[in-house]
């Protein structure tokens, strides 16, 4: 399984640069120029979702960089490691003593509407990342399990849920200990598992394995950036990002400023330990081999798993059928246990092969 060498969690918060993407059909205006200063938390660009810059520094123009969905145009800022605000905000005391509508406006202001939550019965916090060999989610509890809880909490006061289910793999025994004392504390969630191994844990998948259909599913890190938000007051400025795979030297989950460059976090981190590799970013299913680092980490660029070339290729299954029909368009051949999940085809429909 690839996962972090141990579950300390690491961080990259000096990025020489950082890259604003400038994506114009969501722009109303860019609020720098050229040669300007910027100060950590100012908006920098004015659109659907307002962008915030991660650091301090000086706009040294614009240059086309590699994101998730493309090539973008990017204000360039040059970190002068001050980590100036141009004003001191508070944190509060208890996220708790927020009303409705003051958590409201607040997370709207900085790219959180809750609106967009769609209120059921029963509030499901996903602690599992989409793919089986990613651990995301399971580093950013270990990292801050009470305030999550509290945050949880409060979302279902505020979205009026029944109760919340916090979802864990059955055998991550250690998070499943300390999620479950967790919730003895608060008499409207519960902890659920997962016992079967998928290759990838679509919401389809979740709801069929917690046998309900009128529930809300949401990402544990969703609820730790609305836990940062109604906290400190401030906008998302640093992510977490693993760097994966058998042909890295270090493989670890970092806190990352948003909008830093992958090949400087990993050139000062991590390193090469084949000459020849194939490179994901986000995922082997789901995910999309590249051939560079040099892409912009933001909430949509997740982890990069760099792997020897042919590692899993090798191991492509004798049947093709997968490969050909499988409704969400995975990368199934790059599995090395197949044999032990349940086929990817299933996760659009009915058919199952037992391990």
């Amino acid at each position: 399984m690839i996962i972090g060498d141990d579950k300390k969690i690491c961080t990259f918060l000096n990025p020489k640069y950082v890259f604003i993407p400038v994506k114009s059909k969501n722009i109303k205006e860019i609020l720098v120029k050229d040669n300007s200063y910027v100060y950590k938390f100012d908006k920098i660009i004015e659109g659907d979702k307002d962008i915030y810059s991660s650091i301090s520094g000086r706009v040294l123009g614009i240059k086309n960089m590699y994101y998730k969905n493309g090539v973008y145009p990017s204000l360039v800022i040059e970190n002068d490691f001050t980590e100036s605000v141009r004003k001191r905000v508070s944190a509060v005391k208890n996220i708790k003593n927020y009303n409705t509508e003051e958590a409201y406006d607040l997370l709207l202001k900085f790219g959180i509407d809750l609106n967009k939550i769609k209120t059921n019965n029963i509030l499901v916090v996903n602690t599992i990342d989409l793919e089986q060999n990613i651990d995301i989610n399971k580093y950013v509890i270990e990292d801050k399990i009470e305030k999550l809880y509290i945050t949880i909490s409060k979302i279902i006061s505020m979205l009026k849920f029944k109760q919340a289910y916090v979802l864990v793999k059955s055998n991550e025994e250690d998070l499943l200990k300390k999620c479950t004392r967790e919730a003895r504390y608060y008499h409207n969630i519960r902890v659920k598992t997962i016992r079967k191994s998928y290759p990838v844990y679509s919401d389809k998948i979740i709801k069929k394995e917690l046998d309900e259909n009128n529930v809300t599913i949401v990402s544990m890190d969703l609820i730790n950036k609305i836990y940062h938000i109604l906290k400190r007051r401030t906008p998302i400025v640093e992510v977490y990002f693993s760097i994966l795979g058998d042909s890295v030297s270090v493989k670890k989950t970092y806190y990352v400023k948003k909008y830093s460059l992958l090949s400087e976090l990993f050139l000062k981190h991590a390193d090469f330990t084949t000459k020849n590799v194939e490179v994901f970013i986000n995922g082997l299913y789901t995910g999309e081999e590249v051939h560079s680092l040099n892409y912009v980490i933001d909430d949509d660029v997740r982890c990069v798993i760099i792997n020897k070339k042919g590692t899993f290729s090798e191991k492509e299954n004798s049947c093709e059928y997968c490969e050909k029909n499988c409704p969400l368009n995975l990368n199934v051949k790059y599995s090395d246990s197949l044999n032990s999940l349940t086929c990817p085809i299933y996760i659009k429909s009915t058919l199952e092969i037992e391990p």
